[in-house]
């Protein structure tokens, strides 16, 4: 993307006029940009979509994955860190199939779903059965939507991509201080997005009592880094 004139669609200087990092009160997630309609036709106008190439299958244990804005669409930023709202994922040999999913970001849940998903036989191997199917955790293909999370939901020196453990062991200490209410607040989205339990993700990984993760909570959504909890079993995220 060239930086080039804020009237010419698709230049960074024209994707700035758009609020970037603007917080979204209803979900309490960043977006990256909300373009107007009008605006949105012309950048289409210019940037036509263009269908993607087939994925590739991996390497046999491997998986394959691929994000897309899907048509200007936004695309999500918590704690800095990009969730796409459409992922692409083919696993070969995945728990003894070969795996094809597809993971989008829903608009009523909030959170990253499977709404495709292809399992096949693999040559000589056992058939696809109920069985065969539950040990395939399609929680990793999830999981996998989120750009720095590896397929066992952690990433290379940093826990959900956040924060290393010395970072977290500051923070900890340091109590619910603005740095460390905020963090927990992203980690809090980044697992309510994710699918997984967010209040229990935050204990665990703070390493410390959920009466003490709520009361961060609490704290965080009157300050106004997590939006209200929406009722039983809701995210304020």
């Amino acid at each position: 993307m060239s930086s080039g004139d804020e009237h010419t669609p698709g230049t960074e200087a024209w994707w700035s006029r758009f609020g970037v990092g603007r917080r979204d009160p209803a979900t309490g997630l960043h977006e990256d940009y909300r373009v107007p309609p009008e605006e949105m036709e012309r950048y289409r106008a210019v940037n036509p979509p263009a269908p993607l190439p087939d994925l590739e299958w991996p390497e046999r244990g491997r998986v394959a994955k691929r994000f897309s804005a899907r048509d200007g669409a936004p695309r999500m930023v918590i704690g800095g860190l990009p969730i796409f709202p459409w992922c692409e994922a083919k696993g070969t040999d995945y728990h003894g199939y070969d795996v094809h999913a597809i993971v989008e970001l829903s608009r009523n849940s909030g959170r990253l779903e499977i709404t495709q998903l292809f399992v096949r036989q693999r040559a000589g191997g056992e058939p696809v059965t109920g069985d065969g199917l539950r040990r395939v955790p399609l929680q990793a293909f999830i999981r996998g939507a989120f750009a720095f999370v590896d397929w066992a939901g952690e990433t290379t020196g940093k826990l959900w991509g956040l924060m290393t453990p010395d970072e977290r062991d500051s923070l900890r200490e340091a109590g619910p201080t603005e740095d460390t209410l905020r963090m927990a607040a992203d980690l809090y989205t980044i697992a309510y997005v994710l699918g997984e339990r967010p209040a229990k993700v935050v204990a665990d990984t703070f390493e410390v009592p959920r009466s003490t993760v709520d009361s961060w909570l609490r704290t965080a959504r009157r300050k106004g880094f997590l939006a209200p909890a929406a009722g039983p079993g809701k995210a304020g995220a």
